[in-house]
This record gives structure tokens, sequence and C-alpha cells, in this order.
């Protein structure tokens, strides 16, 4: 079995209910470039260029992301040295530190966390699917 494939013949496409891949930029690991996924990305070291996520984009306490942050949902604890659009929800835990602008649809802010920047509020596409994912992640929260 190849743990490398090339080719579009060897691609398929995620289904919503697959669940999305998770990559992880270990606390001892520092990358210099830009990063692309389907998935989710967490970071616990420290990255040097952009890094888009379909997903979701979580940055622990500790970590540095040096560039900009393009995803569905971000939540950050550690340092953000660019902007952030995400176009649904951005949280700030109290860890957090972001030095750039931000642009989301909902933005929670624990008491701690820093901001400086512009912070501009959009509405999602449709208001619809953010009552679906509300609902989703009160569920989960119980369970």
């Amino acid at each position: 079995m190849a743990i490398f494939q090339s080719g579009s013949s060897n691609q398929t496409t995620r289904r919503r209910s697959e669940p999305a891949s998770l990559s992880i930029v270990a606390g001892d690991l520092e990358i210099m470039g830009h990063l692309e996924t389907r998935g989710v990305v967490k970071v616990e070291g420290r990255v040097t260029g952009n890094l888009t996520a379909l997903e979701q984009v979580l940055v622990a306490a500790g970590a540095v992301v040096e560039g900009d942050i393009v995803t569905r949902e971000a939540v950050i604890g550690g340092v953000v040295l660019g902007g952030i659009e995400a176009s649904e929800r951005v949280e700030l835990l109290d860890t957090a530190v972001v030095t750039g602008n931000i642009i989301t649809a909902r933005l929670l802010i624990h008491e701690g966390g820093r901001i400086n920047g512009e912070v501009m509020m959009r509405q999602p596409a449709d208001p619809r699917d953010v009552a679906v994912a509300e609902r989703e992640q009160a569920i989960s929260a119980r369970a």
C-alpha cells in the first residue's frame, strides 16, 4: 500500500458526513511556507506563512502563526501575527493574541483574549446553516 499517491485518479472528494482529516504541527516543529488542507489543522509549534484549512484551524496556547489564516472556523489560543478570515466563526481563548484584522460572521472572545486590529462582521452565506451548526454544537456539548 502506498503512503503517498499522486495523480487525480486516486483522489476522492470527502462527503460532508465523513470526518475531516486532522493535521498537526507539533510543538517542536517550525514550518516555513504556505499550508493548505481540506480538513483541520492544529498548530502547536510555529508556522511562518499563510494557513488555509477548509474546515478548522486550531492554534494552541504557546503556538505562533506568522501569516494569514483562512478557514471556516478558527479557535485561537496562541499568537497570530496576521489576519484571520473565517466564514463562520472565530473564538479567541484567554491566552490568544491576534495582531491583524479579523473577518467573520461570529466572534467569541474569552476574558484575556486580545486583538490588535480591526474586526469586521459579515453575514453568513445562509443563516439557517449557522442555526443548524449551533444546534449540533449544543448537542455535542451535552454529550
